[in-house]
């Protein structure tokens, strides 16, 4: 098998009144992956460098995570995170003919083409989290990451605690999913940054489904949503039970893979990725 190309160096790009950590590499088709909260676009990295020889990929880190900076009000919540990617493509000519997306990070693609903000010609969820917490959870888990990131010297010791080896371990072992040392380590050094972990709080505590769920039936492109059988943060069957409700959705397990199945089998993704290009773009989009 020929070697990777060597990850390209972070940009820092402006736009929508943020400084933004970017990715950028390859050529083609542009393709757009999203992580989730409390990760960064170097997640989706194994995968990127698998399709950089058929697509152009972007990487970016969402507001308050990774590189990327953080709202001023801390107000982090779904429209307003969609709308300022949105303005990221947009200044950058960055309009994405597919886009990935893992775990919240789904949410913020679906907002975006609902608010017509992008219009790809297919989508990919990677155990999209897509569903309200349910029951007492949906009333006390928000507000409870609302204090905490309100604090000056919360999320540091959250940081400190959840960087700990022991804790981290749990956490990933919690996911259902199994990750080289590669990745562990970069989650290690992501939960040590507290403006990281205080900027994954900042998306918990404002974030709300309802009416990206109520939006969803009029979805006008399609969706395939893989699913990890393992996955012990989002039950698999949650992707089961929203397909049917989605014109042009497709529900696919992911046989033995956790919740970081984009981590812990790029190969598998990648292969998702290539096989939504052919149904959706058999031709190339761009010269």
């Amino acid at each position: 098998m020929p070697d990777r190309p060597l990850p390209p160096p972070t940009e820092t790009v402006r736009a929508a009144g943020l400084r933004w950590g970017l990715r950028r590499l390859g050529r083609g088709p542009r393709l757009l992956l999203l992580h989730g909260t409390g990760s960064s676009g170097d997640s989706w990295l194994a995968v990127a460098q698998r399709l950089a020889s058929h697509h152009e990929v972007w990487l970016p880190d969402l507001p308050g995570h990774g590189r990327s900076e953080a709202y001023a009000d801390r107000h982090a919540s779904l429209p307003r995170m969609a709308d300022s990617l949105a303005a990221l493509l947009s200044a950058h000519d960055g309009a994405p003919d597919l886009v990935a997306a893992h775990s919240a990070g789904a949410a913020v693609m679906l907002q975006m083409v609902l608010d017509r903000r992008i219009a790809p010609r297919g989508l990919l969820a990677v155990n999209g989290a897509l569903a309200p917490l349910p029951g007492l959870a949906a009333a006390v888990f928000p507000p409870l990451a609302r204090l905490i990131g309100a604090s000056d010297w919360l999320p540091r010791l959250a940081a400190r605690q959840a960087a700990r080896p022991t804790a981290l371990a749990r956490l990933i072992a919690s996911t259902g999913s199994r990750l080289g040392e590669a990745d562990v380590a970069r989650y290690r050094a992501l939960l040590t940054q507290h403006s990281h972990v205080r900027g994954a709080l900042d998306m918990m505590g404002a974030w709300q489904l309802d009416a990206l769920l109520a939006g969803l039936p009029r979805l006008p492109v399609p969706l395939w949503l893989a699913a990890g059988t393992r996955d012990g943060t989002v039950p698999c069957s949650q992707s089961a039970r929203l397909a049917p409700r989605i014109p042009q959705a497709r529900y696919l397990p992911l046989d033995g893979l956790g919740h970081l199945a984009h981590e812990e089998a790029p190969d598998r993704i990648a292969a998702l990725i290539t096989e939504l290009h052919r149904a959706v773009l058999p031709s190339p989009a761009r010269p």
